[in-house]
């Protein structure tokens, strides 16, 4: 949908302005930027996962590597899932 002249606000809701300033383009980057940050840890989260579930590496090195890492995984598992509907959206501008 597109967004109406700035005339066109109260006509349509009620406002005397526009109630949402703002860049449509610079919103548009923002949002890109999430889903790159999105997909990132998508793509970093098995191996993460990998780590934290003893699935790869083993000794003391691992071990400790592993209590650094803490809940990292979960963390790029937090990451991901808020993002999808920005990054599945196509009402955004620029992010189709």
């Amino acid at each position: 949908m597109a967004r109406p002249a700035v005339s066109g606000w109260e006509s349509v809701f009620g406002f005397p302005d526009d109630p949402t300033p703002g860049d449509a383009e610079v919103l548009g980057e923002l949002a890109r930027s999430y889903r790159s940050v999105a997909d990132n840890a998508g793509d970093a989260l098995p191996l993460v996962s990998g780590l934290e579930n003893q699935q790869v590496g083993e000794g003391k090195s691992m071990d400790k590597l592993r209590d650094k890492l803490g809940d990292l995984a979960n963390k790029y598992a937090s990451c991901t899932a808020p993002t999808t509907p920005v990054r599945d959206s196509s009402y955004l501008p620029g992010t189709t």
